[in-house]
């Protein structure tokens, strides 16, 4: 689920810290400082999509590790893959991500066709070396 600040200004990824942009501009080579709708674009032109596995959650802050137990309702992955047929590999930002999509979407999902990869978190909460999540983002979605 998107963070405070995310959802404050409708955007993924807003906190200033969260290295999901500046590791999207380097892999696929645009500037992480245009508007929000250009690196959107950007994502687009390159074939990402970006779409959180859950729809609704009960969580006070930013923290995945505060979402209420039994609150988790994930999005509608089986009938988003069907319209969008040539998605082949989906990436998890951090382990709560694939988690949730394990529990509440994989049993449902016809995806023999389809590739699964955790990548760490974007989160400055993790604390991993911008360059080397930069290094695994690039390795496994480009892969």
């Amino acid at each position: 689920m998107p963070g405070i600040a995310s959802l404050n200004v409708h955007q993924y990824y807003a906190h200033p810290r969260n290295a999901f942009w500046p590791i999207m501009a380097n892999i696929f080579n645009f500037d992480a400082d245009l508007e929000y709708i250009a690196r959107t674009q950007k994502l687009i032109s390159s074939g990402i999509a970006v779409w959180d596995v859950l729809n609704e959650c009960i969580r006070p802050g930013s923290l995945d590790s505060d979402i209420k137990a039994g609150s988790r309702i994930p999005n509608d992955f089986p009938t988003f893959l069907r319209e969008h047929p040539k998605i082949k590999k989906i990436g998890f930002n951090g382990l709560e991500a694939q988690k949730s999509f394990n529990k509440y979407v994989l049993r449902d999902l016809e995806s023999d066709n389809i590739s699964f990869v955790q990548l760490p978190s974007t989160s400055p909460a993790h604390t991993m070396p911008l360059e080397q999540k930069m290094t695994i983002w690039r390795e496994r979605l480009l892969v």
